[in-house]
């Protein structure tokens, strides 16, 4: 996985890795991906850029910047040829709408990164006990 560092903003940043045809952005740290759409479209640009791929579904997980409910997972198709609309396409799913390798993924991630994610999100103290790398996926 990629990490991705908005600026000077080392308490918030996001992991970005491609699984088969998708891409998968995980967010660290209280501020969403999306406050920063020049850094993610920079990214998506590099990645479209190097695979020739003018549609990608790309897979977001907010935990750490909306915590563990169900806003946590968002999905949205990216046209390179219109990249502009990009925030249209945006929608939020269900832990069920995620492809196999995604969760794999994740919990790949999370067994490795669980304290990490925790550390910057705005979860609670409560929340964050309650917690772990299998519960959260």
């Amino acid at each position: 996985m990629n990490k991705v560092i908005y600026s000077d903003n080392y308490s918030s940043y996001f992991y970005f890795q491609q699984i088969e045809n998708f891409l998968l952005i995980i967010s660290i740290g209280a501020d969403s991906p999306f406050e920063f759409v020049g850094v993610l479209l920079d990214e998506i640009h590099k990645y479209t850029k190097q695979n020739n791929q003018s549609d990608i579904e790309i897979y977001f997980d907010l935990l750490s910047c909306v915590g563990n409910n169900e806003n946590r997972f968002s999905k949205l198709s990216y046209n390179k040829n219109i990249p502009s609309s990009f925030i249209y396409n945006i929608e939020r799913i269900d832990i069920d709408d995620l492809p196999d390798t995604v969760l794999k993924e994740l919990k790949n991630f999370y067994s490795k990164h669980l304290s990490e994610a925790l550390l910057y999100s705005i979860l609670s103290n409560k929340e964050k006990s309650t917690l772990s790398a299998s519960s959260i996926i």
